[in-house]
This record gives structure tokens, sequence and C-alpha cells, in this order.
């Protein structure tokens, strides 16, 4: 079983090394590994050429570079990881072992916060408590899909926010998803910039916005003018 993951960046050179180096270490011969950069003017795109021979270059917005990268993948399976991510390989095999062995159409991880700050500690637990009860997920728990159900319920939509939520929630009305207990280990780096309460409150508001029926593009002014 082939799996093909699909990695899009926009000035990564940061932390894509990390996420390159531990995919190399976890994955086997049958993993592919595509790389779609949105337009970086660092050296992101020299970084990727170090560890993957498929890269390409599109217009910037996550999910226009993820469909873009799954238009190209040749994988059964799919899986969507953010550059400031990393998979253990525990996690990686019951990925491979659960889409290998059952009727599943796709899934996610568990999410844990790369911080030993309490408060994200508590926060990667509402965030699992939240996908466990709900099946609300977002694109940093590795979003993974089998490719014919990709395509059959319309790949991402091309919309500013709120394209993996929308994407899980249509994935999940398609047949049976499974939240596996393994963890992906995400940066801190967006909560300790910008501050831990003042992401969480907005992340929650744009949520609740998103379900009331408020529209993307409004969803991203407000996104941009709170930042």
């Amino acid at each position: 079983m082939k799996i093909s993951v699909i990695i899009p960046t926009l000035n990564e050179s940061t932390l894509l090394q990390r996420i390159l180096s531990n995919l190399k270490e976890i994955s086997d011969s049958q993993t592919e590994i595509i790389v779609v950069d949105g337009g970086s003017t660092d050296n992101t795109v020299e970084i990727a050429s170090e560890y993957v021979n498929q890269i390409f270059l599109t217009a910037k917005g996550r999910a226009n570079q993820m469909n873009h990268g799954a238009d190209f993948a040749k994988g059964e399976i799919l899986l969507f990881l953010h550059a400031d991510s990393i998979l253990t390989v525990d996690a990686f095999d019951k990925l491979k072992e659960l889409m290998k062995e059952s009727d599943c159409v796709g899934g996610a991880f568990q999410l844990q916060i790369d911080s030993k700050k309490y408060l994200l500690k508590i926060i990667s637990k509402i965030v699992n408590l939240r996908s466990r009860f709900f099946h609300l997920v977002y694109g940093d728990q590795g979003i993974f899909v089998r490719k014919k159900k990709f395509v059959q319920i319309g790949k991402f939509p091309v919309t500013p926010l709120m394209e993996d939520v929308e994407f899980y929630s249509r994935l999940k009305a398609s047949g049976k998803t499974v939240i596996l207990n393994e963890k992906i280990l995400t940066s801190a780096r967006r909560w300790e910039k910008e501050g831990i309460l003042f992401v969480t409150l907005r992340n929650w508001l744009l949520l609740i916005m998103y379900y009331m029926g408020v529209s993307s593009k409004r969803l991203e002014k407000l996104y941009l003018q709170v930042r």
C-alpha cells in the first residue's frame, strides 16, 4: 500500500528540515513525499530539494497547494501534514495498519503541542476531547484519506479559512473515519508568537462564526484584523 505525504509550504525554512528528516526516518520505499510550495521567498524549496524528488510550485493557499499535490500523488492513501508537525514511527505504522485492514475512509491523529507549558498541555487535551467527541478536526492533526474518496467528495474547498474543517466534515459524512490514539507533534510557534489565550480565543471565535454561516471571506478579513 503506497502512501503519499503532501506538505504545503510557504517560507518554512526554519522547520521544514525537521519534518522531512523525520519522514525519511519513519517511512519506507512505499512512501512518497511531496512538497507543494506557494511562493516562498526564503530557501524552503532548496531545503526540500535535498530530501524529496517531488516539489511543485503553485499559487499560495493551503487548500490549493494540497489539492495540487494530491493531483500528482501516486499513493492509494493521502496524508496531509503541516510543515511544523512531525509523526512518530508508531503513529505512521498505525496509520498503515488501519488503512490496510479496515473499511475506514480516512481520519486524523490526536494533537500534542510541542511545549512543556502547562497551559498548552491543557489546550492539547481540549483539542483531543473535541475531536474525539465532536469529530471536529483541524489540519494540524494530520488528516489522511483514501485518494479515491478524496476525489469523490470534492477535495479541499479552496477557501481562505476552514478548508480543513469543511473537508473533514464531508469526509466523515461519506464513511467511517477514525481519530487514532497516536499523536502528531506540532510546533508551539503560533501560540508563543501571538499569545496562548489570544490564539485559542480567536480560533474558537472563528469556528463559532463558521458554524453560524459566516462566509470564509469575512472570516479571513476578521482573522487578518486580529492577528
